[in-house]
């Protein structure tokens, strides 16, 4: 297993003296590395699920306690037992557009789509009011434990916080960005995939932060 600490200390080595001082910098440059490679392996062995309780009338559900822990949602299967079923995701102006009226009578949702995401956790509204209390079994990736990652994702992330360490659009970044999103696409060779095609994978709030912010690192110096 490699941990944080190996890659922030070997990333070191490939700086010079100044720029290796600056631990703050390099540190958040190793969480947009964990981020990308996180984002992009779909691995099984990050599969979590947790069950959520539905009350009677409920149309929104706010995912408390795991936006710390969650990578991607996978599936919402609403109901138990036989009568569980996979709720689609909608986007959310379609959903507004198409699926949220204020009149709409209780019953089973069978859509949803995300309308808040923000420090007491992901909040959910389904197309309808729920008719009868229940449960809701949410499947989704953890988050990469990284202080106990595999061996085989260390040089992809080595390059990318050295990327992302310059700037991935900088000319002293770039090489390394490239060759870590290389190095990614063997590790995704590699290693045990979960992929469904009614499955729907919903980024976190930090990956999307990562996204927001990933713009204005592209051309960091």
């Amino acid at each position: 297993m490699i941990s944080r600490q190996k890659i922030l200390d070997q990333a070191k080595g490939y700086l010079p003296p100044k720029q290796a001082k600056r631990n703050k910098h390099l540190s958040s440059s190793f969480m947009f590395a964990v981020a990308e490679v996180s984002s992009k392996l779909m691995e099984s062995h990050r599969v979590a699920k947790v069950t959520v309780n539905i009350t009677s009338g409920d149309r929104e559900i706010t995912l408390s306690g795991l936006d710390s822990d969650l990578s991607q949602i996978y599936y919402l299967l609403y109901g138990a037992g036989d009568t569980q079923e996979v709720l689609e995701h909608i986007d959310l102006a379609a959903f507004l557009k198409d699926h949220n009226s204020s009149d709409a009578s209780a019953g089973i949702p069978s859509k949803f789509a995300f309308v808040n995401s923000d420090d007491d956790g992901i909040t959910i509204r389904f197309n309808v009011p729920a008719e009868g209390s229940t449960t809701m079994e949410v499947w989704y990736f953890r988050d990469m434990d990284v202080n106990a990652m595999r061996d085989a994702k260390g040089p992809a992330l080595l390059n990318l916080t050295i990327g992302y360490f310059h700037g991935v659009g900088t000319e002293a970044g770039a090489p390394y960005y490239g060759i870590g999103r290389g190095l990614i696409g063997d590790i995704r060779a590699n290693a045990k995939p979960v992929r469904d095609e009614e499955s729907q994978f919903v980024s976190s709030r930090f990956d999307r932060s990562v996204k927001v912010t990933r713009a204005s690192m592209r051309n960091r110096r």
